[in-house]
């Protein structure tokens, strides 16, 4: 028998070449920031070991309710939007020793719940389209407050935390002032310093604690 041979074109491009890609952004949402927004993020982190950050706080007890706090200005919530400006919920995590539910507020009604995780379990949120004033007010025609609270559901001293991340937009005003008010953990004081600041010492008691510079994270992988 007579052999034949022919050539068969290449149809395929072979396996692609992953191995230079940041498998990060397949697996949550990047963040890229447009000009006249900013973030915010509220957090309460529950334990009995000292910590300087801001929002590091003691156990919360048996049915305690307690205020999520601003990392960036160690004050805690309701949080005013002004006037032009629009709120947006991006992203929630927690996790805790008891049960525990989270309950979220616009202009002091309950809006819905950050969720209700159960002692020991953790838990995280991206949003595509979260909650916040964008949906009441979208040209930010008047202020609003937000609160975030925690309740602990559970019989026992609760540790753990809880952080929610959010955009702050202009919408109609002009950018964010460039300073902001602090509040000191160890001695209540509170005083204004640049927006950028993280790490300070209190004028009134000395101490150190610090707090989140969010105003420069424009982008994430």
């Amino acid at each position: 028998m007579r052999e034949t041979t022919a050539t068969i074109a290449t149809t395929g491009i072979g396996k692609p070449d992953y191995s230079k890609e940041i498998s990060l952004g397949q697996v949550r949402p990047g963040l890229s920031l447009k000009y006249l927004q900013s973030l915010k993020n509220f957090s309460r982190t529950y334990c009995g070991i000292p910590s300087p950050y801001a929002f590091v706080t003691a156990p919360m007890a048996p049915g305690e309710i307690t205020h999520a706090i601003d990392s960036e200005t160690d004050l805690e919530l309701p949080f005013t939007v002004p006037a032009g400006f629009t709120l947006m919920a991006i992203s929630a995590s927690a996790s805790f020793s008891q049960d525990c539910i989270i309950w979220m507020y616009l202009d002091g009604f309950v809006v819905g719940t950050l969720g209700t995780p159960i002692g020991g379990s953790v838990y995280y949120v991206p949003e595509i389209v979260g909650p916040g004033t964008h949906l009441i007010d979208p040209t930010g025609a008047i202020s609003h407050t937000f609160d975030i609270t925690l309740t602990n559901l559970g019989g026992d001293n609760l540790v753990g935390g809880a952080s929610l991340f959010l955009i702050l937009e202009a919408v109609g005003t002009p950018p964010l002032p460039k300073i902001k008010t602090v509040h000191c953990k160890w001695c209540g004081h509170e005083y204004v310093v640049p927006v950028e600041t993280e790490r300070v010492i209190c004028p009134n008691c000395g101490e150190l604690f610090i707090v989140y510079n969010l105003r420069k994270i424009r982008r994430t992988p």
